[in-house]
Parts: structure tokens; C-alpha cells; sequence
């Protein structure tokens, strides 16, 4: 039996069902006797979450992306339930919720530890950027038609050049987001590693690579790069670029700890999602 105090409900109000929804939960919680909190899951708020048992987040994958970059790595499970359309992350569905949640209060519930990208920029000398990332950190030009000339290292080792539209840096829960989009393969979540995906980029040698999650990947920003490069963290944070900055990612020393549905597994979502079939029939 796992013993809950204290939830907070991280909520994406513009969803229709939200409303309704939370007065559910927090009904069902509080009939358990157990305290719950509430926050609003905006963009530009990115206070820190901690000091609770669970996090339950109403809304869709980015709700829960949101969520977890404010956790930062915090020893607290998040269930997520899905009001989006995709819900790779959130998988439980909207009437799943209270039989998903009685479960897991039993023990029932499998819990995922998931890779966190750590986010470094810097700038000569000094770091100036850093933040966490759940799914990827892209590096693109700030606007479009312009090529980006990037050099990547593998710790102290230097792998080659990049010439195209930009790189992909994703966990492995990231695997199945902008980087399969972009090429990549789809990694088992749950994986100890990372993945670059050059975008688009002008060389056939230029080809998806997966290494050790213990592997540092390092991208410098070409000396002359003409167009302005921006750094983009789970499609929600942004950073600016210059000449010759160096961006590092690296696993976080903690993990996302993500609460798993007992009626389906990673491979029967990505089969569902993605509607995979085996191959035309007549």
C-alpha cells in the first residue's frame, strides 16, 4: 500500500473536461483524507514543485512536461491523465482515472524512472543558461530557410559537423516525439541513453546516433554562424544563441518518476498511436 498525504492537481484549465474533472478527484482525495493543492500549469510559471507525495496532472503530454521541468528531478510520482490527443506520457485515459488512482493508493501500479536532460549553455567562461529538460533540446536557426553549422562532440571526442537545419538531443522518452519525426528511432523509454538526430541536414553521412546516457553530447556553435541559433527545451523554453557557445546534455543525476497504466504497454501505445498495422492487406 503506498501512503499519499499530500497531491498537488497540476491542471490545464483550457482544457473543456478539466473543470469537472478536479472536482472529481478532489473529492475522491479528500474523502481519503488526504490534502490536495491546486496550480494552474502556465508556461512562464516555472516555480519549483516539491513537498508532495504525488502529482496528478490533468491535461496532455505537454501538462505533463511542464510538470515534471518544474519537478526537476524531485522523488515524486506523477500520473498523468490524458484530455489531449497524442498521450504518449499521460496514459491514463479520462475514465480510467479513479480505478488508476485506487490502484496505485493499493500498490498496483507500476512506477517509471525516465531519463532528465541536463541543460547547460556556455558562453566562454561563464554558464549562462541552464535548465532540465524531459523529452529534447533542439538547436535551429531562429527563423526560417537559413542553414546552421554546428560541430558535435561525444564527451572530449569530436564526432563531425553539421551542416542543415539543426539537431535533436532527446532522452529516450523524448525518442518518440520531434526527433522520430525528424528521422530518429524509437527507443524502449526506460533506456539508459540519448539520441542525436541531425535535421534535415546536407550530408548523407549525417544519420541519427544513439550512445550511452553516460555519454556527455556537446554542441558548439560554429565561429561566423550568420543567422541567429536558438536553443528550444520540450517545445516551452527558449534561449538565445551566439557564435562559438557550447550547449552540453547530459543526464540529470535524478530521474522523472512516472506512474505506468496496467492496460497497456510502451509498444501497444506506439502501435496504437502511430497505427501501426505490419503492413498493407487486402
Amino acid at each position: 500500500m503506498i501512503i499519499v498525504k499530500s497531491v498537488l492537481l497540476y491542471i490545464n484549465n483550457t482544457k473543456k473536461e478539466s473543470d469537472s474533472l478536479k472536482k472529481d478527484i478532489i473529492e475522491f482525495l479528500l474523502d481519503k483524507k488526504i490534502k490536495v493543492d491546486m496550480r494552474n500549469a502556465e508556461k512562464k510559471d516555472h516555480k519549483i514543485i516539491d513537498g508532495y507525495d504525488l502529482v496528478i496532472t490533468l491535461g496532455g503530454d505537454g501538462t505533463v512536461l511542464h510538470a515534471l521541468r518544474c519537478m526537476k528531478g524531485a522523488h515524486i510520482p506523477i500520473l498523468g491523465i490524458n484530455l489531449g490527443t497524442v498521450g504518449f506520457i499521460t496514459e491514463i485515459s479520462k475514465d480510467e482515472w479513479k480505478e488508476a488512482l485506487i490502484t496505485y493508493l493499493d500498490g498496483g501500479l507500476r512506477v517509471s524512472n525516465r531519463t532528465l536532460l541536463d541543460i547547460n549553455v556556455h558562453r566562454g567562461d561563464k554558464n549562462v543558461f541552464k535548465t532540465v529538460g524531459v523529452n529534447d533540446g533542439i538547436i535551429t536557426a531562429n527563423q526560417i530557410k537559413t542553414i546552421v553549422e554546428l560541430k558535435i562532440y561525444f564527451s572530449d571526442t569530436e564526432i563531425g559537423d553539421v551542416h542543415g537545419d539543426g539537431v535533436i538531443i532527446s532522452t529516450p522518452t523524448g525518442s518518440t516525439a520531434y526527433s522520430l519525426a525528424a528521422g530518429g528511432p524509437i527507443i524502449n523509454p526506460e533506456m539508459n541513453a540519448l539520441i542525436l538526430t541531425p535535421i534535415c541536414p546536407y550530408s548523407l553521412s549525417n544519420r541519427p546516433m544513439v550512445t550511452s546516457g553516460d555519454e556527455v553530447i556537446r554542441v558548439k556553435v560554429n565561429k561566423n554562424q550568420r543567422s541567429d541559433i536558438l536553443l528550444t527545451v520540450d517545445g516551452q523554453e527558449c534561449f538565445n544563441l551566439e557564435e562559438e557557445d557550447s550547449v552540453s546534455f547530459r543526464e540529470l543525476s535524478n530521474f522523472a518518476h512516472i506512474i505506468m497504466s496496467d492496460k497497456r504497454s510502451f509498444f501497444d501505445v506506439v502501435r496504437t498511436k502511430f497505427r501501426w498495422t505490419g503492413g498493407p492487406r487486402a
